[in-house]
Formats: structure tokens, C-alpha cells, sequence
């Protein structure tokens, strides 16, 4: 009995085909990347009301600008070599009166983060946070890394403060020394401990992926804040 075979070329045409296709799908997948890069960023609006801290937005999602309250200005700039594995890379500069932040941020399926964010912090920086004090002081940042995924909080980096004079509701004229603001990972959750310079411990603070802040204020911390008992420690636990 005769076998009967696939025809001669068969294989290698369905080959050439899946080819083909696996081409069409890459570049149809990088023509919608690009062309949603190049969009306007100020669609943005239409689909998602702006956080009052932005008071504009101008260029694409591939290289733009938002100005920010306190006469701060955010510019950004894409990099697309992380595409391959599934991130979008971009270069950040916060620019301020007193400030100057470089960083690399990426976003990607795994979650979002940055990394190497340098520079100095102005006190206008403090205009984000509606509800914090004013303070005439400066800090230096150094941020090596910083990553917030569904399941866990990597954080490594610090930030020292110059002394400055605060004022907010309630608490009048404090004078707080210089500080330092060590940041690093506990299990799956980002810590920051609040040392003075002399690393005597004032409070420390613990971020979880349930979205719980654990918060000790130590008794030399207290003392800082006018009205807050300092005969003991503070412990808070708080929903954020």
C-alpha cells in the first residue's frame, strides 16, 4: 500500500506563514506602543480627573512636562530598551526653585519603581502635600531603589535634612535639627527610621502591601512636636 505523505513544502510554507504572522503581530504591537507614546498626554484628563498638585500638562507620553503646585516642574523622557521584558522605562528631572531630583522610573506587569533618584529637596517641595507643614529647610536625597508591586514594598536609600524652622495648624514655630532618613525593606513591607544626625532614634515608620502604616515615635521624637507626650513611646497603626 502506497503512503500518503503532506505534500512536498507543505512544512516550510506553514513555517513562512507563522513567520509572517509573528512579524505582522510584533509590528502591529510597536506601531500602538508608539502611537500611544506619541498621543497627547493631556488625554490623560479626559479619563482620569488630574490630582489638584498638577496645575498643567504638555507634550506626549514619550517625552513631556507637568507643572506642579510650589513652582515645581516634572519633565520626563522614555526609554524603550525595557520593552523586550515587558517594562517601560523613562528618565524623570523634578525641577524646583531649590530643586534639582534625577531618577529612572519604569512601569511594567510586575508593578512600578525607580531607582537612583538624586539630587537636593527644597522646602517647596512640601506644596504637594496639602496638609503638611511649612518648613524652611533643604534636604539631600539619595534613593537607590524603589519598587511598589500588588504584593510587597522594596525600598533601600536615605535622605538627610538640614535643620530648618516648621510652622502648621496648631503647632506654631518648631525648630527641628538636622535629621537623617533611613530607608530599607522588612519582610514585604519599606521602613523608614527618623534618626538625628548623631543617629539618636526619633520615630520609624513601616508600609505594608495591605496598605497599613505602623508608626513609633520615640520619646526624643515627641519632644520635637509641641503637645505630643514624650514620658514613653507612641505606637500607631493606621490605613493609608
Amino acid at each position: 500500500m502506497k503512503h500518503q505523505g503532506s505534500r512536498p513544502g507543505a512544512g516550510t510554507r506553514r513555517g513562512r506563514w507563522a513567520r509572517y504572522a509573528l512579524l505582522a503581530f510584533v509590528t502591529a504591537s510597536l506601531l500602538v506602543v508608539s502611537l500611544a507614546l506619541s498621543a497627547p498626554v493631556t488625554l490623560v484628563s479626559l479619563f482620569q480627573p488630574l490630582p489638584p498638585q498638577i496645575a498643567a500638562l504638555s507634550g506626549t507620553a514619550r517625552e513631556g512636562r507637568a507643572a506642579l503646585s510650589g513652582g515645581i516642574a516634572l519633565t520626563w523622557r522614555a526609554d524603550w530598551s525595557g520593552l523586550v521584558r515587558g517594562r517601560l522605562g523613562a528618565d524623570l528631572v523634578l525641577v524646583g526653585p531649590e530643586t534639582r531630583i534625577d531618577a529612572d522610573a519604569w512601569a511594567g506587569l510586575g508593578g512600578v519603581g525607580m531607582s537612583d533618584a538624586i539630587g537636593r529637596a527644597g522646602p517647596e517641595l512640601l506644596a504637594l502635600f496639602p496638609e503638611a507643614a511649612t518648613c524652611e529647610g533643604s534636604a539631600v536625597v539619595d534613593i537607590q531603589t524603589l519598587r511598589v508591586s500588588r504584593a510587597r514594598y522594596d525600598v533601600s536609600g536615605e535622605i538627610r535634612t538640614r535643620a530648618a524652622i516648621c510652622r502648621g495648624p496648631g503647632l506654631g514655630e518648631v525648630t527641628v535639627p538636622p535629621l537623617l532618613i533611613a530607608l530599607g525593606a522588612v519582610g514585604d513591607g519599606a521602613e523608614a527610621r527618623v534618626t538625628s544626625a548623631a543617629r539618636e532614634p526619633y520615630a520609624e515608620a513601616l508600609l505594608t502591601p495591605d496598605r497599613r502604616a505602623r508608626i513609633r515615635i520615640e520619646p526624643a521624637g515627641a519632644r520635637l512636636v509641641p503637645g505630643l507626650p514624650s514620658s514613653e513611646p507612641i505606637e500607631l497603626e493606621l490605613p493609608f
